[in-house]
């Protein structure tokens, strides 16, 4: 199946254990790829992962090498991203952004700072369809803004096609 021309991308529904195998797959036919998070159980294969998606050419996601949704339905957040300088979260049903980050104003560090979110924002599947029809990788869907101490408008949204899509 990940053979046919008729298919461009691939939603990885199957166990963590097996995310490995079937996004390499992927990656080897050239396909889009979204999966559920854990992407994978272990580090080793989250880098044979991401080895093979970068050398298959593979476009990265939205936020990253694939995207993956947050699939706990007991837990209020539905995309959560930790990186070096800090966490941020978005959750439901309060629809809230929250960032924690050591980094420049210390109150952020304190804890959990409630962000403003446009009112038009996609869900992460638009935004995965969007990269997919526009051809583009992480760094070009959300850009940090020129080198400063970290605030809450560090990161800004590059905008929204759903409406160009017609995928309200």
């Amino acid at each position: 199946m990940l053979q046919r021309d008729d298919i461009d991308a691939v939603i990885v529904d199957a166990p963590s254990r097996m995310h490995r195998d079937v996004i390499t797959a992927a990656a080897r036919a050239g396909k889009h790829i979204f999966t559920e998070k854990v992407l994978a159980p272990t580090l080793k294969e989250v880098n044979e992962i991401i080895a093979e998606v970068e050398q298959s050419g593979v476009k990265s996601g939205a936020i990253g090498i694939v995207d993956a949704g947050f699939v706990n339905s007991f837990s209020p957040f539905t995309i959560e991203i930790h990186g070096t300088e800090g966490t941020l979260m978005y959750g439901t049903p309060d629809e809230k952004l929250v960032l924690r980050t050591s980094c420049g104003d210390k109150s952020l560090a304190e804890g959990w700072n409630v962000q403003s979110l446009p009112a038009d924002r996609e869900s992460a599947f638009h935004q995965w369809v969007n990269h997919i029809l526009s051809n583009t990788t992480a760094d070009e869907n959300w850009r940090p803004l020129p080198f400063q101490p970290a605030t809450t408008e560090r990161y800004v949204w590059m905008g929204s096609r759903s409406k160009d899509l017609n995928m309200e």
